[in-house]
């Protein structure tokens, strides 16, 4: 199910088994969390419905890790991912995170099970513009290179446009998202900023259970909620500190060469 802004699908009879076993108690809702791609909201949705690993919802950590919850890189490792495995997990947690940053993911995503019935996948979209304009302490120690008078990316508003270009053609930055839904394998490294590679990233999406937008999260959310039937859809004023102007209002300081 897709929910933006400009289009909502229904659940197609996969979807809608997943969402029936959910309900069930028997399948494992599975985050796939692209870094600042609202995972601490999605925690505490997640959080205030179920039991959830401590640490941001990502995969359990000791002592909470027990014999039969697999490893990290079993987790990417689709064809690791079995129904004994899902059950195994479903024991202990009703959600459980994955985060995806850029050239941290090792096993291509693609043979992944997201059609199994004991599996609600899940994953939130930014506007790229948005995502890059969030920055973080990766992105600040890699500009400090390049500028030693760097402060942060909020500080955005003295820069000048040769600054911008450094930072949007970054590793960190640039085509953030499809990169980190792209793995390290040979069969998805080479098409890495590449058409090819944003088709790929968009048929691996088309198959997750419900596909959400961050410019309108709290109606996804709620959407989302009502679907699995959660008694709390976790959201009321959650996000209101976290509102920020539009991408373009925010670069219009006199930089129209990155906009050009």
């Amino acid at each position: 199910m897709l929910l933006s802004k400009t289009r909502v699908n229904e659940l197609n009879p996969t979807q809608k088994m997943q969402v029936e076993q959910y309900r069930k108690g028997e399948a494992l809702i599975l985050n796939l969390h692209i870094t600042h791609h609202a995972g601490t909201t999605i925690c505490s949705w997640a959080g205030a419905n179920g039991p959830t690993p401590k640490f941001a919802c990502m995969q359990p950590r000791p002592p909470q890790t027990a014999a039969h919850v697999p490893v990290l890189s079993e987790w990417h490792h689709g064809t690791l991912m079995n129904g004994t495995m899902l059950s195994n997990i479903r024991v202990d947690f009703h959600f459980v995170s994955i985060e995806l940053a850029s050239g941290k993911l090792h096993y291509p995503l693609a043979p992944f099970p997201f059609e199994h019935p004991n599996v609600v996948s899940m994953c939130v979209m930014r506007d790229p513009i948005s995502r890059l304009l969030s920055g973080d302490g990766r992105v600040t120690k890699f500009m400090l290179q390049a500028y030693p008078k760097f402060k942060t990316i909020h500080d955005h508003e003295t820069w000048k446009s040769k600054m911008w270009w450094t930072y949007a053609d970054s590793y960190f930055t640039n085509n953030y998202a499809m990169n980190s839904l792209l793995s390290t394998a040979p069969e998805d490294k080479q098409h890495r900023n590449t058409h090819e590679g944003l088709e790929r990233c968009k048929a691996l999406l088309v198959r997750f259970t419900f596909l959400l937008d961050s410019a309108c999260l709290d109606d996804g959310v709620k959407k989302v909620s009502k679907e699995l039937g959660f008694k709390d859809n976790g959201r009321g004023s959650m996000m209101v500190h976290k509102a920020h102007a539009s991408s373009l209002s925010r670069l219009d300081h006199g930089n129209k060469t990155l906009l050009a």
